[in-house]
């Protein structure tokens, strides 16, 4: 028998027992208290997640239940685990669970092996969506043309459709944790006096979060009318290659990411995809001149080292996943080096927008 789906109300409501366990139960037992509601986090992050792609009649969005896709096609992952023979190491925190550290009470971002069917995944299409919209990316050959408009039109927008499924399950999962922290009953007494000033921060994160949905929302809005009137020339797109053969500790690694230039508060559309021997396709768009050119430029300077990229770059955006032979080629110092900043860049490129957009 296929296992229920359960309800926001009953996920949420576990939520709030975590809580009540992580404040009140066994202090021994806080770790696990502390990784079951990041779980049930992860859970409300894609409970009731809709297909976020235009209906095909009339206003909105499809709204027929999302699946789970990637933001990268699983067969381009395939092809890559193929020709090099591994795994992938893949972030186990969420950008929901990342943002909510403070309010657990302490904890450690960590790593963790998946198979490729867990690879930058997440629910912003419905089935016939994922297959009929993205179909022309979804399959990289050896003649794949990455300079094909329509194509670098659709990485990019796969990246913005990603981007805003995990931020609204941002927004979802704070919201849970305002309520019981501005709660009148003990727990929330409890939370308020570990908290201090920290509690400020989830009204300033939930602020900062509506912006950001109102932000990519309309991107979003944009290339989907973009899509329906086959137009993809409204982005500035640079495609290249990056060579991290010669760099101090080579990796082979993936992500899609959409980010915002603190300044100009300009989004950035990017795709890597390592294509073999520590070469990688890198696709970059933004509906703004010149912000891809001067994105390639700063990547390329960082060719030398691999680390540094990742961590400046790379795994701020919480999509990332890292083939696993090669990452274990890099000593444990640095990789802990990788994994607590994609921990905290992840936190600080939402805060930065919420700084610079305030």
């Amino acid at each position: 028998m296929a296992k229920r789906r359960e309800s926001q109300s009953e996920i949420e409501r576990e939520i709030v027992e975590g809580f009540g366990k992580l404040y009140f139960g066994d202090p021994e037992c806080r770790d696990n208290e502390r990784r079951e509601i990041a779980l049930r986090i992860d859970d409300l992050r894609t409970s009731g997640s809709k297909c976020l792609l235009p209906a095909d009649q009339g206003r909105g969005i499809c709204g027929v239940r999302a699946i789970e896709g990637h933001s990268i096609s699983r067969s381009v992952l395939e092809k890559v685990e193929r020709s090099q023979n591994a795994g992938w190491i893949i972030p186990t925190d969420t950008i929901a669970s990342k943002m909510l550290y403070p309010f657990l009470g302490g904890g450690e971002p960590s790593i963790e092996r998946k198979p490729k069917t867990q690879a930058l995944t997440g629910y912003f299409s419905c089935n016939r969506h994922d297959s009929c919209v993205f179909e022309n990316v979804d399959k990289i050959e050896s003649d794949f043309d990455f300079h094909d408009p329509e194509r670098q039109f659709l990485f990019a927008y796969r990246a913005v459709l990603h981007t805003f499924a995990e931020v609204n399950g941002v927004f979802r999962s704070l919201r849970v944790v305002k309520g019981v922290v501005e709660g009148k009953d003990e727990l929330g007494r409890a939370m308020r006096r570990s908290l201090g000033e920290r509690q400020r921060q989830i009204r300033r994160k939930m602020s900062g979060l509506e912006r950001l949905q109102g932000e990519i929302g309309n991107l979003r809005s944009r290339l989907g009318k973009d899509h329906q009137n086959q137009n993809y020339n409204g982005l500035r797109t640079r495609s290249f290659d990056l060579n991290l053969a010669n760099a101090n500790h080579p990796m082979n690694f993936a992500v899609s990411v959409l980010k915002y230039d603190d300044a100009l508060k300009t989004p950035l559309m990017a795709t890597v995809i390592p294509m073999g021997n520590f070469i990688h396709k890198v696709i970059a768009s933004s509906p703004k001149d010149g912000v891809a050119e001067e994105w390639e430029e700063t990547v390329k300077d960082l060719e030398r080292d691999s680390l540094h990229l990742l961590r400046d770059d790379i795994f701020g955006s919480g999509h990332t996943c890292v083939v696993k032979e090669d990452y274990e080629k890099v000593p444990e110092r640095e990789r802990s080096v990788a994994v607590h900043s994609n921990w905290q860049s992840t936190e600080g490129d939402i805060d930065n927008f919420i700084q610079t957009s305030g």
